[in-house]
């Protein structure tokens, strides 16, 4: 059997070079968009909700932290920074991130998912993990989401960024096919309906927050492998539908405040050359984020992030 941890912790120790290339080069891209959204978010909650809290009384922890971006900016804003990240090639980046800022208010360290453990209780007051949870196993995501619901301060907010498993029914390619193999197609097509109606509606976020109205679209079959469509080549990354990992965070305590789209695409993957249309896409899904609101776009897009509020 495959050691998941010990295959996404080599591939990542392996690459990090390539990762730090993707914000070297551009402004635009999945990883760099999560960092960008997240980013702005902390901001706007130092300068509104957090603004009478002393700065370096504020604390960030950034897990999964990757090549160290959101880390640095986060240390550049004043407020105490943990990051972690289980590959050593991840840990030298964010360090080298961080002291170009030349930032001391920033904690950098190497571990796992055991390591939630040792961070004090209501402790935290942002807590982030943008590209994680799609590399972790059932078991350990509902531990992660325990830890977290555990380490945050009564009103502190966590943003976990997810694949969007819904995106599946609209792309219309190897995905597509994958989850009609597994029976799961009308289900996800149902889910997918609910969100369009509820977006509609101006009611995603309060439906997202109603255990009822969501608990039927939990309990999927999960694939132990899916369609290669990036460099990664870790076997599983598990993706979530909107309603399934909403449903694991207030079974955990957390309440979703807020939905982001990330990487929006105007077409359908089988319709669009994704070399043709690559800089068309950057473009589009750089102008909606100055918006702020994208949960109109969400269907249509490869992943998300959740804010979550305890």
């Amino acid at each position: 059997m495959i050691d998941k941890t010990q295959e996404t912790r080599d591939y990542f120790d392996k690459n990090t070079e390539f990762w730090s290339s993707l914000f070297n080069e551009s402004i635009y891209g999945t990883t760099t968009q999560r960092v960008r959204i997240v980013s702005n978010k902390i901001n706007d909650l130092l300068d509104g909700e957090f603004s009478n809290k002393p700065r370096n009384e504020f604390t960030h922890l950034d897990f999964g932290c990757g090549t160290g971006q959101l880390a640095a900016i986060s240390a550049s804003m004043g407020i105490q920074v943990i990051a972690v990240d289980i590959a050593p090639g991840m840990i030298d980046a964010t360090k080298s991130e961080v002291e170009k800022v030349s930032a001391d208010n920033a904690r950098v360290f190497q571990g796992g998912i055991d390591s939630l453990a040792d961070i004090e209780t209501s402790s935290i007051d942002v807590f982030s993990a943008l590209g994680l949870i799609e590399y972790l196993t059932l078991t350990e995501l509902d531990v992660f989401l325990d830890n977290v619901t555990r380490i945050l301060r009564p009103g502190g907010r966590a943003y976990i960024g997810s694949r969007n498993r819904l995106f599946n029914i609209f792309s219309e390619n190897k995905f597509t096919d994958l989850e009609v193999s597994l029976g799961e197609y009308d289900k996800l097509a149902a889910e997918l309906d609910s969100v369009y109606k509820w977006i509609a509606e101006d009611s995603l976020l309060k439906s997202l927050n109603d255990a009822k109205k969501i608990e039927k679209f939990k309990d999927w079959a999960y694939p132990d492998e899916l369609p290669h469509t990036s460099p990664v080549s870790v076997s599983q990354r598990i993706q979530y539908s909107v309603c399934d990992l909403s449903t694991r965070a207030i079974n955990n305590g957390l309440k979703v405040k807020d939905i982001n789209a990330v990487r929006f695409h105007p077409e359908k993957m089988a319709i669009l050359d994704p070399n043709t249309h690559s800089e068309l896409i950057d473009k589009i899904n750089l102008t909606i984020d100055e918006y702020g609101d994208t949960k109109w776009a969400v269907p249509c897009s490869s992943s998300y992030i959740l804010e979550l509020l305890k």
